[in-house]
């Protein structure tokens, strides 16, 4: 019975030994269908080739729309950084063209002179900035010329214009401030004021000019912009009408300067300018035989030194003394007034 059993398990170890090794052989040879799986597989169905062309054409378009991308974005820069460099630069020369009288009343032709010619008295104090003479710019006067062909002619890179209406008891007063260099406006500005603040509105015009051509000014020269002559409006358009009918050269018109002159100091023994402009019409009073060299250099002498004593910085008053110095033939002492420390 034992060898009977024995047997017997033999037996079975044989059949399964045979078993395994049938299923091993299948496995190892693919059936109908996994080779029919294995050959679809190989073959790239139509609809995957338009997936990976249009894949292929997106990464093209991709590419192409970097670039421009790319492209947009460097010459914005260059433009960006190429007008930050223009716009920050700073403008060292200006000349201020007469302002137009928009009233129609040539009897406030003095205004509007007067403004224009307080705007450049203010900006020749500033000695970073070159600023071209009333007898330069002045002589555009009524003219509609070309801003370009202006600035070649004196030299600058701007201009400024304006503009003087009377309205009642008050002034409409527009200014502009352009860069001829590219015909581009750096600043403007229309003001209404009272009469009485047309001083007070100079003193703005002159500090905008100068912020806006990107002057860096010391503490003295803002003060100096920023001062107001005198407090009394009246003595201001005295020495305003002085001035005008000054400049005209006549006899009569020099004569009637020199009361102005005297009428601005009556009114403000403080203006120390109105005393500058007086001790030049004492001078001008000799040359057209109304007064002695005597008394004329004397009064002249007088009222100088008041105004030096009064505003020791107001460049006009030392042009006043330099004006008498040369009258006398003192040229060292002229020389130094001119250029003083």
């Amino acid at each position: 019975m034992a060898v009977i059993r024995r047997l017997n398990s033999v037996s079975r170890l044989r059949n399964s030994l045979q078993r395994s090794a049938a299923r091993t052989k299948l496995k190892h040879q693919p059936s109908n269908q996994q080779t029919a799986l294995h050959k679809s597989a190989l073959h790239v169905h139509p609809a995957a080739e338009y997936v990976v062309s249009e894949i292929k054409n997106h990464r093209l378009v991709f590419i192409f729309a970097l670039l421009i991308v790319l492209l947009t974005t460097s010459g914005l820069g260059y433009w960006y950084f190429g007008n930050r460099s223009t716009n920050t630069k700073v403008i060292a020369s200006i000349a201020v063209l007469p302002f137009e009288n928009g009233s129609g009343d040539a009897n406030l032709d003095y205004l509007s002179d007067g403004v224009s010619e307080s705007v450049i008295d203010r900006l020749s104090q500033l000695p970073q900035l070159k600023v071209i003479a009333r007898s330069s710019s002045f002589k555009y006067r009524g003219q509609n010329a070309d801003f370009k062909q202006v600035a070649n002619a004196l030299g600058v890179e701007t201009i400024v214009t304006g503009r003087v209406v009377q309205r009642g008891d008050s002034y409409f007063i527009r200014v502009d401030l352009t860069d001829v260099r590219d015909n581009r406006q750096l600043w403007g500005e229309n003001s209404n004021r009272k009469t009485s603040d047309v001083q007070l509105l100079q003193t703005d015009i002159s500090r905008e000019i100068a912020e806006n051509l990107r002057l860096r000014l010391t503490g003295a020269q803002t003060q100096q912009l920023a001062s107001q002559g005198t407090t009394n409006p009246l003595a201001y358009e005295l020495l305003l009408k002085g001035r005008f009918v000054g400049y005209k050269g006549v006899t009569e018109g020099r004569k009637k300067a020199h009361e102005y002159f005297q009428q601005a100091v009556d009114l403000d023994p403080n203006y120390a300018l109105a005393y500058a402009e007086l001790s030049g019409s004492y001078l001008q009073l000799n040359n057209n035989g109304l007064l002695s060299q005597e008394e004329a250099t004397r009064k002249a002498r007088e009222a100088a030194q008041k105004a030096l004593s009064l505003d020791e910085s107001l460049a006009e008053a030392h042009l006043a003394m330099a004006y008498l110095k040369r009258y006398v033939w003192d040229w060292a002492t002229a020389e130094l007034e001119y250029k003083p420390d």
